[in-house]
C-alpha cells in the first residue's frame, strides 16, 4: 500500500480494499467504524487501530507475529467483530479479553498459534468462534 494513502489527513468511517494484490506492511490504519483489508498480501504486525473501531477484516494475508498488542489494549471495547484468520500469527493467544464485552465475532483460526485457550476468552460470550487449524490444546475454559 503506498505510504502517502495511509498519511491522508482525512479518517474515514469505512475503509473497504479486499480481494486486491496491495502488499507491504501497514503500522497504522486511521478508520474509525469498519475496515476491510481481507485478501490481499499485507505482512508484517498487526496495524494499530483506532479505538472507536467496531469491525476489523484482516483474513487471509501474511500478517505476522503476536497478538498481544491488539488483544491486550483495553481502549478497543467497542470491537464487534475481528477476524484475522489465515495469516501467519504465531505465540499464544493472550489471557487478557475482559475488556472485549462487544465481540459478537472472532475469527482466528488457520494460524500458527499455540497454547491453551485463555480464561478469559469466556468473557467474550462470542456467538462465533473460530480457532480451527492452530496448535492449541488443553481443556475448553470453564467461564
Amino acid at each position: 500500500m503506498p505510504t502517502w494513502f495511509l498519511n491522508l489527513p482525512t479518517q474515514f468511517e469505512y475503509l473497504n480494499l479486499s480481494y486486491n494484490q496491495l502488499n507491504g506492511g501497514i503500522s497504522y490504519l486511521n478508520v474509525t467504524n469498519s475496515i476491510d483489508l481481507s485478501s490481499n498480501r499485507f505482512t508484517g504486525p498487526l496495524p494499530r487501530v483506532l479505538s472507536t473501531l467496531r469491525y476489523l477484516f484482516l483474513s487471509n494475508n501474511s500478517f505476522s507475529g503476536s497478538l498481544s498488542e491488539l488483544i491486550c489494549n483495553p481502549s478497543l471495547k467497542e470491537m464487534v467483530a475481528l477476524y484475522i484468520d489465515i495469516n501467519l500469527l504465531t505465540g499464544e493467544i493472550p489471557d487478557c479479553w475482559n475488556h472485549w464485552e462487544n465481540l459478537s465475532y472472532l475469527n482466528l483460526g488457520n494460524n500458527n498459534l499455540t497454547g491453551k485457550i485463555p480464561p478469559t476468552l469466556g468473557y467474550t460470550n462470542p456467538c462465533m468462534l473460530n480457532l480451527r487449524n492452530n496448535s492449541m490444546f488443553g481443556e475448553l475454559p470453564s467461564t
